[in-house]
């Protein structure tokens, strides 16, 4: 799936406000890299005022791989703003 577009420039030109699918060559994978900042876990209890409360086997299981998004994109316009999104 291709991420979506924003250039400022085009949409300025053409009036209108819209994000695009572009870009070329998408991969996304799985790297080795992990961090801890873990937002949920399987296991779980609720606290005097529904907030959850994480509880976690050990240490090693708060770690969760990250992802690499990687794409080609051609400009289109000298001294744009041009945003990505990828959901």
């Amino acid at each position: 799936m291709k991420p979506f577009v924003y250039s400022t420039k085009k949409n300025r030109e053409q009036g209108t406000n819209v994000w695009e699918r572009g870009c070329d060559n998408v991969c996304y994978y799985k790297n080795k890299l992990c961090t801890r900042a873990r937002e949920c876990a399987p296991d779980y209890e609720w606290d005097e005022y529904n907030i959850p409360c994480y509880e976690y086997e050990d240490e090693s299981s708060r770690l969760v791989t990250l992802n690499t998004l990687s794409f080609c994109y051609e400009f289109e316009h000298e001294n744009d703003i041009v945003y990505f999104a990828y959901f």
